[in-house]
């Protein structure tokens, strides 16, 4: 694996690479008070690696939506490659989803993503409610700022959306709407039994399989 640097407002964003020689991308971008060290994203890394893409993943440092999105246009920036796949989990498949309509994006697989930010938030408040207490007003404000429907509903680019059955923060149906806003090529894969964070074994093997086809297709 080989660390790249990106600069960003006097900050440092640590990358890490793997596949650095490969002319196809994939950026991970993880969700709220996640890191790219999740078992799903590292699962999927390597399974991506061995496919002959280049993986890469970082930590955003940040919480506020406005500052991913930066961060992310930054390392899509930095990334030497015109064929770049985007995979976000939660938050970070929003953020994605926000920075799509770059050209050298290709490709987006969204995983238990967040979509209709009204829902999302109630949901995490009542699943999480000691983490939901402290989130900051200036998050909820750009959280709540962003018109993802329109966004979607504009997008031509392919997207893959992997939906856990039994998540309970970016539940399946609103999954199913996101997907069926969806213009361009799409795909839809629910994952039984599966929570919002995906961690068993068997969740995380059909998430590598539907990921790593769909960029095989669309990469």
């Amino acid at each position: 694996m080989i660390k790249g640097l990106v600069k960003f407002s006097g900050r440092r964003i640590i990358l890490s690479v793997k596949n650095k020689s490969s002319s196809k991308a994939v950026i991970f971008s993880h969700g709220f008070r996640s890191s790219k060290n999740n078992l799903l994203f590292q699962s999927t890394a390597r399974s991506l690696a061995r496919a002959g893409f280049k993986p890469v993943l970082f930590n955003y440092g940040v919480e506020r939506v406005n500052k991913r999105v930066q961060v992310l246009r930054a390392v899509i920036n930095h990334v030497k490659s015109d064929s770049i796949g985007l995979l976000g989990h939660s938050l970070g498949g929003m953020v994605s989803i926000l920075l799509a309509t770059n050209p050298r994006v290709k490709s987006l697989a969204l995983v238990n993503t967040v979509y209709e930010q009204g829902l999302v938030y109630d949901n995490y408040a009542r699943v999480r409610r000691t983490i939901a207490k402290a989130i900051p007003n200036r998050f909820k404000k750009e959280f709540f700022s962003y018109n993802l429907k329109r966004i979607v509903s504009n997008l031509e680019k392919p997207v893959i959306v992997v939906s856990g059955e039994d998540d309970q923060v970016t539940p399946q149906p609103m999954m199913k709407r996101l997907y069926n806003d969806l213009m361009g090529e799409k795909s839809f894969v629910s994952i039984p039994n599966a929570g919002h964070s995906i961690w068993r074994s068997s969740h995380l093997r059909r998430v590598r399989v539907a990921v790593r086809d769909w960029f095989k297709r669309t990469l």
